[in-house]
């Protein structure tokens, strides 16, 4: 007599008992894969934070961006802590490394962060500092390209609005004041201000601050060194 597609042996599974097993397993080892993945993930992730004790170490700097950009769960980043620890990396390379390592280390996308917690001049600004960094440790960069950078980074320090209202951030202005070595290269950036953005350097330092603080500020670039 033949067996209907239901009828079984004693011990046999019927068809649908077999699909039901098979499915369940596809499900268990789905989940097992993906539970093994975030082990892997949360596993790497905390290696490099281990890495991270290592002072100037790749992780270190990796942490110290995510502690910026963090800041602690108050709103916003901590820009001036996230410019001083771009402002450390040595070069383009060893800011790509960073990159990959805060990738690692929080499981995310380290540009993406910087891009969600900075507004546009603050994640300019951090670009324009990288781009002006040697590609490799040991390499010199043009001055013309920092002179390029220094004079963007003033532009987006110029810039900066909270809502409507504009306003000038003075921690990035000083920054960049502090970092041009000499009164003849403020000079070459009033340059590169000029062909970039078509207005005079000295005319949007006076112009974006309060009278009492020019002299402050202009004393910065008087008191360098001529050449």
């Amino acid at each position: 007599m033949k067996k209907g597609l239901g009828d079984t042996k004693e011990g046999d599974f019927t068809f649908s008992e077999k699909v039901r097993y098979t499915l369940g397993g596809i499900v268990i080892l789905g989940g097992s894969f993906l539970i093994g993945r975030k082990i892997i993930k949360t596993t790497r992730s905390n290696n490099e934070e281990d890495k991270s004790f290592d002072e100037d170490s790749i992780p270190t700097y990796a942490k110290q961006v995510k502690m910026a950009l963090h800041n602690d769960g108050w709103y916003g980043a901590d820009t001036v802590q996230l410019r001083t620890v771009i402002t450390e990396i040595p070069s383009q390379q060893v800011f790509e490394k960073v990159i990959k390592s805060y990738d690692k280390m929080n499981n995310g996308s380290m540009m993406k962060d910087m891009s969600s917690e900075l507004d546009t001049t603050e994640y300019n600004e951090m670009l324009s500092i990288i781009h002006s960094k040697p590609k490799k440790e040991g390499e010199t960069v043009d001055m013309s390209v920092k002179y390029d950078d220094w004079a963007k980074r003033l532009k987006a320090a110029f810039s900066k609005t909270y809502g409507p209202v504009s306003v000038t951030d003075r921690d990035a202005l000083k920054a960049v004041l502090n970092e041009i070595p000499t009164q003849a290269d403020w000079a070459g950036v009033g340059k590169a201000y000029i062909q970039l953005y078509n207005t005079n350097l000295d005319s949007d330092l006076s112009g974006n601050l309060h009278f009492w603080e020019v002299s402050d500020y202009t004393g910065i670039i008087k008191a360098k060194p001529q050449e």
